[in-house]
Parts: C-alpha cells; structure tokens; sequence
C-alpha cells in the first residue's frame, strides 16, 4: 500500500487557481451570448465586461506573483501580449469605447 504525499500549499494553491481560471472562463464564454443584446453599453454587457476584466487581472497578477505556472511563455505568447497591447491603444481611442472594450475583452481573455 503507498501513500500519496499531500500537496505542497504552492502547488494546490497553483491548482486552485487554475481551476477556478477554468471554471470562469467557461462561465464567461456561456455566458456572452446571453449578455449581449447589441447595445455595448447595457447594463448586463457592462456587468459581463467588469468580471471579465477582474478575471484577467486576476490571472496576470497570479502569473505575475508565480502563483500560476501553468502558463508558459513563449514567442507566441510575446507576440499575443504586444498586439493586445495595441489592440488596447485602440479601444481606448474608440469613437464608442464600450464597444472597443468589448471587443478588446473578448480577445484577450476568451
């Protein structure tokens, strides 16, 4: 008979945020089409875009801390942050930033 050694609280930390990650982002893609009515600005969008983007700050502060190394880095990834970057210039200068935010939202984190 073996025992399985218990999890270190860094990795089970790691694993629960990875699996909470999952869980909202699921959440977030059920729950865009529900949300959006074609007005950017709606109540129910707006609240859909605050959560999206605490998810995404939620995550990048995990990586940044080294709470989530399940994230690699790699050119791909470099080349990914450097568009969003500018995809985010965009939506800031946006003619109706609600919906250069949405969009910004839905690329970056679903």
């Amino acid at each position: 008979m073996t025992t399985a050694e218990p999890a270190s609280g860094s990795s089970q930390t790691a694993t629960t945020l990875g699996l909470f990650h999952g869980l909202m982002l699921v959440v977030l893609i059920a729950l865009r089409p529900l949300v959006w009515d074609g007005d950017a600005t709606a109540p129910a969008n707006l609240a859909w875009l605050a959560c999206a983007l605490v998810q995404a700050l939620l995550v990048a502060g995990a990586c940044a801390f080294g709470r989530l190394d399940q994230v690699r880095w790699g050119w791909g990834g470099a080349l990914l942050t450097v568009i969003l970057v500018g995809l985010c210039v965009a939506a800031w200068c946006a003619p109706i930033p609600a919906t250069g935010w949405t969009l910004w939202i839905q690329y970056a984190v679903v």
